[in-house]
């Protein structure tokens, strides 16, 4: 299953990024941007400890300043316990272990991605989909262009009910033994950023 995230201005489509849902368990988030990383930027996390967890969020900043830029970086958790950062034609910028499943039963909902868009107003138009019969567009309808968005996916547990007040997207998605959640706000017109976060 496919998933197109796109933000919705008087009817026309922009692309965000994208979820792919594989028949292995994978889930794979990507953003349609670039940004950009220091040259010397890799990190591993091959620790996990179940009971002393400490949770670091990894920052990405598309900062014209920076040395190093990577296109359309793609997340992915390949379970049980493999999370890793690419970006296209690259080579892995960030590959970390953790038990999802302890997580999800000791804290109920597990944050991971944290995404800033470019401006709204240069986001590129969103093309056909390649497979429409397998793809579920999640859009943000907005009335103009003059902000960014804030976009966010966590792992929920099934059980676990989510405040999803005053927020421009609210979606769960039910997939393997827990719910993804995709919820989205407007901020300021920035330069697009991402962070995720692991626990180790």
């Amino acid at each position: 299953m496919e998933v197109l995230l796109a933000v919705d201005v008087r009817n026309e489509l922009r692309r965000i990024g994208w979820i792919s849902l594989q028949p292995n368990g994978s889930v794979s988030v990507g953003l349609n941007d670039r940004t950009f990383v220091s040259p010397d930027f890799k990190a591993k996390n091959f620790v996990w400890n179940a009971y002393n967890r400490v949770t670091i969020q990894y920052l990405i900043s598309s900062d014209p300043k920076a040395l190093k830029p990577i296109k359309n970086p793609h997340l992915t958790f390949h379970p049980p316990i493999k999370f890793q950062l690419r970006a296209n034609g690259q080579h892995m910028l960030f590959e970390g272990i953790a038990d999802l499943n302890i997580m999800l039963q000791q804290d109920g909902r597990v944050p991971w991605i944290r995404f800033v868009s470019k401006p709204v107003s240069e986001l590129s138009k969103a093309g056909p989909s390649w497979n429409p019969d397998r793809t579920k567009i999640l859009s943000i309808r907005l009335g103009n262009e003059d902000c960014s968005i804030g976009l966010g996916v966590d792992f929920v547990r099934k059980d676990v009910d989510v405040p999803t007040e005053d927020l421009l997207l609210s979606e769960f998605i039910d997939w393997q033994d827990y719910k993804l959640y995709v919820h989205s706000v407007a901020i300021p017109a920035q330069i697009a950023t991402l962070s995720w976060y692991h626990q180790k």
